[in-house]
């Protein structure tokens, strides 16, 4: 499973911390800080982050929130029961779903640095401003949304879902990964559970 094991949480199965996708994140922040910045933290976004951008539990949707929060559908770092983790999908749905829901849920993680560490793209939108939701963070050949801010420190939200023990689309047709990258990819779609 995506999230824990019985072998590692008896039967709390919606537990990120000690979880494959825990692993996915700490991965990903080795190969991000080989780029040069130092990672302050590497996580799923949570449920209260989702709503203080604009998700609402109350009409189960994100869409009152900034487009590029469900580009892609994914896993959140929050549980809601021993059985349930709140999900975001491309359909701009905020919702629940049992650790076992789907191949279509993605490893999209948030990275958290120091504003001095980031070069900015200029978006027109959000006028390249680290302070402004939805401004687009380039590290290396990776790219991020900027989703919060404090003191000194950028929340990032991965552009992509990570390609890593998941599925990838090519043309309609869903795949499985070989040769897994562990990096973003705009093909890698969801798990494929054990």
């Amino acid at each position: 499973t995506a999230f824990s094991s019985d072998s590692q949480k008896g039967t709390n199965y919606s537990d990120y911390e000690g979880s494959i996708v825990e692993g996915y994140v700490h991965n990903y922040k080795t190969e991000i800080e080989k780029m040069g910045v130092e990672v302050v933290e590497a996580k799923l976004i949570t449920r209260d982050e989702l709503f203080q951008i604009g998700c609402e539990a109350s009409i189960n949707g994100c869409k009152n929130a900034p487009s590029f929060i469900y580009s892609t559908s994914y896993w959140s770092g929050s549980a809601y029961s021993s059985n349930d983790v709140w999900i975001v999908d491309i359909h701009g749905s905020f919702n629940i779903a049992t650790y076992t829901y789907s191949n279509y849920l993605g490893c999209r993680p948030v990275i958290v640095l120091k504003k001095s560490d980031i070069v900015v793209n200029v978006k027109p939108v959000a006028n390249g401003s680290l302070d402004e939701i939805g401004t687009i963070v380039t590290i290396g050949s990776e790219q991020f949304y900027v989703v919060g801010t404090e003191n000194n420190n950028v929340k990032l939200l991965a552009m992509h879902n990570l390609h890593v023990g998941n599925r990838v689309e090519n043309n309609g047709t869903v795949l499985t990964i070989i040769n897994p990258t562990g990096m973003q990819s705009a093909s890698a779609k969801g798990f494929l559970w054990d």
